[in-house]
């Protein structure tokens, strides 16, 4: 178990989180009270670790301090077990950064070492100057890994001491291609580029010579600046007044929806299930199925309050995220709550504010929270607009004071993020995170 307090002199906040398998607990309030409890679980035991990590790590960042500290994942040598045969291909790569100090004087030199699937990359200097030396390309994952391995164990021996670790051997599909199209010159021509960790595959030409063209193969030197290098590539073809189209379409008008999904493709949630289905395969995926109006109603009428029409649509719509696929966020770092959890977190949280458990206007029992970061933190619904409109959208951060109210309503949401991503205006980081717009 792994417990913060907050402030570091005088703390009157704690936050504990705890790991079993593939579950992490998260515990948080005011020193002297249980506090909310929130569980998660992902689809492995070592997303769910590396998850763990970086929300502990997140409220170092703001000020927290570390009061206990025992992890219940595996240490770092065990979290680097032997790579299944499947993933010595270097289409399913893998992560992991190693990080190494040594003192030299008053100087600390610094080694950091990264294996992005078949990719190795090394950097090296000192504290905050620390250029990327080399890279080199392997045959397969299990190659990449055991120089991995070689080169952290030779570290070591030079008297180096183990900084940090992260990314350990997280397993991904790597990102479907993404394609878009345009003329330059009056000729119709297309651009396509799919990541796999540090790789990237480019295919780019005219569209009547397309079956012709081989994808060209780009060496990045890691994930991030994979992800850098394609962001760039498409907001030039953006610019250049290309638009993005899916890759099964090829310069085929859009369907208005598919026999699974039978959505007005005109209306928001429409819009939003065709491009989720056309553009994020592997997450879609991963959206668990809509509940009936009857469930709806049902809930609603224990929790003792009704859903505002769009609310409730998105729930008929998705009920939710399962477990398994791929570790990714629904919208910038937030998730898509089931209604069953909303509902139970609102009750929580209502309860808490009923003992007296909040100071000032930190939780309003009108709200209904229906998007959640793993953390502890929420987008909520305000059903009375306190301090603006009604059906407005309220930013619940559970360690901060501050309410921001991000959109007026889920429509304004919903739509200024659809015109964004329907544009191409996307991408998704190494951490899972969707950044859009801009």
């Amino acid at each position: 178990m792994r417990r913060l307090e907050f402030p570091a002199k005088n703390p009157d906040r704690f936050w504990e989180v705890e790991q079993s398998g593939a579950t992490y607990t998260m515990r948080w309030g005011k020193l002297g009270t249980t506090g909310a409890t929130q569980s998660k679980t992902l689809d492995t035991p070592q997303k769910t670790a590396r998850e763990v990590d970086r929300l502990v790590e997140e409220r170092i960042a703001k000020g927290f301090v570390v009061v206990k500290d025992e992890p219940s994942g595996a240490p770092v040598e065990a979290a680097m077990p032997v790579l299944p045969a499947a993933l010595t291909d270097p289409q399913f790569p893998s992560r992991r950064v190693l990080g190494f100090e040594k003192a030299a004087g008053k100087v600390v030199e610094c080694w950091e070492i990264e294996q992005d699937g078949p990719l190795l990359g090394w950097k090296s200097g000192t504290e905050g100057q620390m250029p990327l030396c080399k890279s080199k390309l392997f045959e397969s994952v299990s190659q990449a890994h055991d120089e991995f391995k070689k080169m952290a164990a030779a570290k070591r021996a030079e008297g180096f001491k183990d900084a940090f670790s992260r990314g350990a051997i997280q397993e991904y599909e790597p990102r479907p291609w993404r394609r878009f199209e345009g003329s330059e010159n009056g000729v119709a021509r297309f651009f396509e580029v799919k990541r796999s960790g540090g790789l990237l595959e480019v295919r780019q030409g005219a569209m009547q010579d397309e079956n012709s063209i081989a994808p060209e193969l780009q060496t990045c030197g890691s994930s991030e600046k994979a992800i850098e290098s394609s962001d760039a590539q498409i907001h030039a073809k953006l610019r250049a007044g290309f638009a993005e189209v899916s890759p099964s379409m090829r310069g085929k008008k859009p369907v208005a929806a598919s026999a699974e999904s039978p959505l007005p493709a005109g209306a928001l949630i429409g819009r939003l299930d065709r491009w989720l289905r056309e553009q994020r395969p592997l997450f879609y995926k991963k959206l668990r199925p809509g509940i009936s109006r009857e469930a709806i109603q049902k809930a609603e009428k224990k929790a003792g309050v009704v859903l505002p029409p769009r609310l409730a649509e998105l729930f008929q719509w998705r009920n939710g995220e399962g477990d398994g696929g791929p570790f990714e966020r629904f919208l910038d770092n937030w998730s898509l709550m089931s209604l069953e959890d909303a509902l139970g977190l609102r009750a929580s949280m209502n309860e808490m504010q009923a003992k007296g458990e909040f100071k000032g206007a930190l939780w309003n029992t009108h709200w209904i929270p229906f998007l959640e970061d793993g953390g502890g933190n929420n987008v909520c619904l305000d059903l009375k607009g306190v301090g603006g409109k009604p059906g407005q959208l309220i930013e619940f951060w559970h360690e901060d004071a501050d309410r921001p109210i991000s959109y007026d309503s889920l429509d304004e949401l919903l739509s200024t993020f659809l015109d964004a991503v329907e544009r191409g205006k996307w991408s998704v980081d190494s951490n899972g995170m969707l950044k859009w717009g801009g």
